[in-house]
């Protein structure tokens, strides 16, 4: 019997192993990521791998550098499991005995420790070195060696218990202390049973816990959490442990790994950053993210293998030591790897609520948007950040104001960091708002609950969820997302959603827009302010702000609505200021740590000139590099009762109800293209311009309408178009988007191929009565070029000419 009693009985347990585990787990050593089969491959290999050789001229340097040496047992007795594993790696599968007496060093200095309360990872973190030294060297080790090792590990593991009995399988540090102790609990069974009815209830923590927890939250791949502790609170570290260990190498959470690389995929950058939201420590793609992508490569990912492929030196070797033994491990046939240009440009993260747009995938060039709101509420890790998002091209652009200080009880954390004014969102402040408990302000944001989701039923009940991202679809040059954000800022509202509407090239630019749409009612007339956060000082000429990073890139923030807007800034000591009159005040970080060192210049909130019951802000975004200051174009507001837009010189924006019938424009320059988002999946819509007839256009599934009416010279000039003669109908294929062409001297309906040129696939049809025919579009590739034959065989050429050819949507 353990020498500890667990809080609970294990009888009121789901335990997925009534009759304990003996037969299921190996008996030989190694089994802890690795088993003899493994090794033998291995070492046939460590000639020729470039990896394996790389991990063992690093133990030279190691062992050769005195200070190397004596910094190596301060970092061991710190908790870092990393040399143990290194060590012990590059002894079984090299030999080297002078590598062997170090990792025995290693391990003796483990096994002398104890743990300590005060230093919970450095705690957990030994345990896991020791897990991994005592099964990686128990064919090598002496009896008095074994022994303390073992001990070791007990004293370790029953230093957890508390963690281990009350697990919160949702957010909570007990993961970490579960995924330790399995380790341990898995190296030391079958020599030591002293501790096997704690491995019973660890086991099934996952089985029954966990692994249900991370399949809700991590469909489609992503993670609440975001990138930095996302990948670590459903890290690989447990399934390796017991795919080896166990006799059947079950895989948990598969589908769900087989996905996760897509989250990092999608968000990294030029230099592989990722979006630094919710609690980052670091923009840096993390080990757990590292051995995420290499074990969604094993699973079958192509795409994840050729990403981490790009995670490895020129001549093969992996950065970090770790990660190479990881690979070496897990690596796929290198003939599996897929283009990533393959996939779609946006990826909707279902189970965590982020929604990922990109224009490229050449990520030097790309512009990525990471929007995100959670289809439930949590509290750890996480801020009250729902409805955000943050912009990049080269570098940041909109940022998260607030960084993660390491410190849940800091003042930073609780009054700024974790809170809504410290990200791309809404602040409304209501009179009644509540101050949550040992938070030390009201921020006039979101809500901060009391109580938090545990498990897997807890997500998906009516307690915890949240409506998240309601709406959201990709028709290639248009990308929409619509967030339902009513029930995260308590009482103070009745309504609010925002929608992002991203146009890729539109008419054919280099870089995309975004219109942001924000809709709110209030229970009366408030304080509101929407909040932009950026990295260095932008300057703002009336309605348009414009800021940079430190790459040079441009972003430009036009504010259509409200007029005539109120805008305060908060920077140099001020953008720690929380709340506004007596609840207010200014919090500066405790602590910055050295690898917290991105910029953070503060925030500007746009306001009504006037508290209102109803606010609207109507913000156009556009990204780009120096050309973007000479551009002088102003968007303007061409919404009306139902739908809501600008127009930015030839192209529109607009964000539609699922009741609008008809998009009616000021006369102006023709339009060239566009996006309208918002309908319902199919449905009709008349676009007219001025007294120009009307273009019929039908959304597709996603209730997006890719508006592209017709070029310089959409058709031949020389063809003089008879509306008389009665011509057939047409069907033109591509984008998405049905047309009415209205045939004469103009044309209202063309369209592109993938390319950005004109090509429509026409067939002959009834006439659909007068000048104009009932045209459909499909969304397929069309052919370059067509023609159609009218009742008195009348016959034109659709021509490419005057199309710009732009990339690829």
């Amino acid at each position: 019997m353990h020498r500890f009693a667990l809080s609970f009985s294990i009888a009121t347990l789901s335990l997925f192993w009534t009759s304990g585990v003996e037969a299921q787990i190996r008996t030989e050593h190694p089994r802890l990521y690795f088993v003899e089969g493994d090794l033998e491959r291995l070492r046939a290999d460590a000639g020729t791998d470039a990896r394996i050789d790389a991990m063992s001229r690093y133990m030279t340097r190691q062992m050769a550098d005195t200070a190397a040496r004596t910094r190596s047992t301060t970092r061991i007795q710190g908790g870092d499991y990393g040399l143990m594993s290194i060590a012990a790696f590059v002894f079984l599968v090299t030999d080297r005995a002078d590598v062997g007496v170090e990792a025995h060093r290693y391990l003796a200095l483990l096994a002398a420790s104890d743990p300590v309360g005060a230093d919970l990872l450095g705690t957990r973190n030994r345990l896991l070195a020791l897990a991994i030294g005592y099964d990686w060297l128990a064919n090598d080790l002496s009896t008095t060696e074994a022994t303390a090792a073992r001990a070791a590990i007990v004293r370790y593991v029953e230093s957890l218990s508390e963690l281990l009995e009350r697990p919160n399988f949702v957010v909570g540090t007990s993961r970490w202390a579960h995924v330790t102790a399995l380790a341990g609990l898995l190296a030391i069974h079958h020599d030591d049973d002293s501790l096997d009815d704690v491995l019973d209830v660890v086991l099934d923590h996952f089985v029954n816990g966990y692994n249900p927890a991370v399949a809700v939250m991590g469909v489609g791949g992503g993670h609440p959490m975001a990138w930095y502790y996302g990948s670590n609170y459903a890290g690989t570290e447990p399934v390796m442990l017991w795919r080896s260990a166990s006799e059947s190498g079950e895989i948990w959470n598969a589908d769900f790994l087989r996905e996760s690389a897509y989250f990092h995929l999608y968000a990294a950058n030029g230099v592989l950053e990722m979006p630094l939201m919710e609690d980052a420590g670091n923009p840096h793609l993390t080990i757990d993210a590292r051995y995420q992508i290499q074990m969604a490569a094993m699973l079958g990912n192509g795409h994840a293998e050729t990403f981490a492929q790009t995670l490895e030196g020129a001549d093969g070797v992996a950065i970090e030591p770790q990660f190479a033994i990881h690979r070496l491990l897990t690596e796929p046939d290198p003939s599996t790897a897929s283009p990533i240009e393959t996939l779609p440009l946006s990826r909707f993260f279902a189970g965590s609520g982020f929604f990922v747009v990109r224009d490229d995938w050449d990520r030097e060039a790309a512009t990525l948007v990471a929007f995100k709101a959670s289809p439930f509420y949590s509290q750890g890790h996480h801020s009250r950040d729902e409805g955000s998002f943050v912009l990049d091209y080269r570098g940041p652009l909109l940022v998260d104001g607030g960084y993660y200080d390491g410190m849940t009880s800091s003042t930073h954390y609780r009054a700024f960091s974790s809170r809504t004014v410290s990200h791309n969102a809404l602040l409304v402040h209501g009179p009644a708002d509540p101050v949550a408990p040992g938070y030390p302000v009201i921020d006039g944001g979101q809500i901060v609950r009391g109580a938090e989701p545990d498990d897997a039923a807890a997500l998906t009940s009516s307690r915890f969820r949240l409506h998240g991202i309601v709406g959201h679809g990709d028709a290639g040059a248009c990308v929409w997302a619509r967030a339902d954000l009513a029930d995260v800022y308590g009482s103070k509202l009745s309504a609010y959603t925002r929608d992002l509407l991203t146009l890729r090239r539109p008419d054919g630019s280099l870089h995309p827009m975004i219109y942001v749409l924000d809709r709110a009612d209030l229970v009366s007339a408030l304080p509101s302010s929407l909040l932009w956060q950026f990295g260095l000082a932008p300057t703002r000429d009336g309605q348009t702000i414009t800021g940079s990073n430190e790459a040079g890139a441009r972003v430009r923030l036009d504010v259509v609505r409200p007029t005539e807007a109120r805008f305060d800034e908060f920077s140099g000591a001020d953008r720690y200021r929380v709340g506004i009159g007596a609840r207010s005040g200014t919090y500066p970080p405790d602590r910055l740590t050295p690898s917290q060192t991105w910029p953070y210049w503060g925030r500007i909130e746009v306001s009504p000139p006037s508290d209102t019951a109803s606010p609207v802000w109507s913000t156009l975004i556009r990204v780009g590099d120096a050309e973007l200051d000479a551009d002088t174009r102003a968007p303007l507001d061409v919404s009306g009762s139902d739908w809501m837009g600008v127009r930015l010189g030839s192209t529109i924006a607009v964000i539609a109800s699922t009741s609008t019938t008809r998009v009616a424009l000021p006369a102006g320059a023709p339009l060239v293209d566009g996006c309208i988002a918002g309908l319902a999946s199919g449905a009709t819509i008349e676009v007219a311009v001025g007294s120009a007839p009307p273009v019929t256009l039908t959304a597709d599934a996603d209730g997006i309408v890719r508006y592209e009416p017709g070029g310089t010279t959409p058709l031949d000039a020389s063809v003089g178009l008879d509306a008389s003669v009665g011509l057939d109908a047409s069907v033109v294929e591509d984008a998405g988007a049905s047309f009415t062409i209205d045939v004469g001297a103009r044309v209202d309906g063309a369209a592109r191929d993938d390319d950005g040129g004109l090509a429509p696939r026409v067939d002959a049809g009834p006439a659909s009565g007068g000048a104009g025919c009932g045209c459909r579009a499909l969304g397929a590739r069309g052919v370059s070029s067509s023609s159609f034959v009218g009742a008195v065989g009348l016959a034109f050429l659709i021509t490419r000419r005057g199309w710009r050819r732009g990339r690829s949507a």
